[in-house]
């Protein structure tokens, strides 16, 4: 998996790997996959 922002890669991995990171796939991820839409999880700074 590969992660852009702005046109630059910011990350880069195995699904896995990137979530334990938490970087900004991981911020994207659990907020698209949260059951209620909103992420309960601790905001990310990215």
């Amino acid at each position: 998996i590969i992660v852009l922002e702005n046109g630059k890669v910011i990350e880069h991995g195995p699904h896995e790997v990137l979530l334990s990171r938490a970087g900004r796939y991981a911020q994207l991820w659990w907020q698209q996959n949260s059951a209620d839409g909103n992420d309960t999880t601790t905001k990310l700074d990215a």
